[in-house]
């Protein structure tokens, strides 16, 4: 979509109030109306993520719109929600994302069986993890060892973390303490 036309039109109409005043009004008009060019390239692109925000509310989880510039003209793009398939259909075992909250440590051997849609009830956090890219492959490559998805082995890996960690006491060596504090 080409915002050149509509900040053409605005400058034309500017221009043309000014010159039937005339004098100073035209050479004042025609100042401004260069002046006003990025201005008015910001208010429109502004108006199209609005409108973008407006889409997005009323499609909900089946898609959003998102406003992308490309060869600095803007253009709406519409992207369909991305809708994973359950784990059983492509015959994995079920997975899991973090739960909410304090969550109990699980009981020996609870990690020997898939985490079930149950445990999944507890609720649900989302957040970001940031990670060196060597350790990102790592993880990629353990959880397809696995044949389970990336969020079910760090689930995973994170409850036996927990769980193995117990109630330790803290080791001190030399100025520094380390272990778990209960």
């Amino acid at each position: 979509m080409s915002l050149d036309q509509h900040v053409i039109d605005v400058r034309d109409q500017l221009l043309a109030l000014g010159a039937a005043a005339g004098g100073p009004v035209e050479e004042a008009a025609g100042r401004l109306a260069i002046a006003l060019e990025p201005a008015l390239r910001l208010a429109l692109q502004r108006a199209l993520t609005d409108a973008a925000d407006s889409l997005r509310d009323q499609l909900g989880e089946v898609a959003t719109v998102e406003v992308r510039l490309e060869a600095g003209e803007p253009v709406l793009v519409g992207v369909p929600a991305v809708v994973e398939p359950r784990a059983e259909t492509l015959g994995l075992a079920p997975t899991v994302a973090l739960p909410a909250g304090p969550a109990a440590a699980p009981a020996s051997g609870a990690l020997d069986s898939p985490p079930t849609d149950e445990d999944a009830g507890v609720g649900v956090t989302r957040f970001t993890l940031r990670l060196p890219q060597q350790l990102k492959a790592r993880i990629d490559a353990a959880a397809a060892g696995e044949s389970v998805s990336v969020n079910s082995w760090m689930v995973r890996t994170a409850e036996r973390a927990i769980a193995e960690s117990g109630h330790r006491s803290a080791r001190r060596s030399g100025n520094s303490l380390s272990g778990w504090i209960g």
